[in-house]
């Protein structure tokens, strides 16, 4: 059994719906996800984990506010092997997203 830290480099939630880490195989994780907006204006966000079937789940309220300048740590977010965690924002490039990473093989 091996324990890796990471923290991959992920700069800002897009519109559209996109992978924002994915656990390798033979693996398991704990993610924490921190967003911060970084607008004048409130923002909605959405995260989600996916199985390794590609069932989703939302880890977030639907369309959270996430108030201008403010930040928000969700999780410990458990996922298996070829899991993922996904998120999408109301604008692009202005929810900067900073993961940390526990992943155990």
């Amino acid at each position: 059994m091996a324990i890796a830290i990471k923290s991959p480099e992920v700069a800002q939630l897009a519109i559209a719906t996109g992978d924002l880490y994915t656990c390798p195989s033979l693996t398991t994780a704990a993610v924490v996800v921190k967003l911060v907006n970084t607008d004048t204006v409130p923002r909605a966000v959405n995260l989600f984990r996916l199985n390794s079937a590609g069932t989703a789940t939302r880890i977030i309220d639907v369309d959270y506010n996430l108030e201008a300048g403010r930040e928000v740590t969700v999780g410990p977010v458990f996922v298996v092997a070829a899991g993922k965690i996904r998120g999408n924002a109301a604008a692009a490039t202005v929810v900067d997203v900073t993961l940390s990473v526990l992943e155990r093989t």
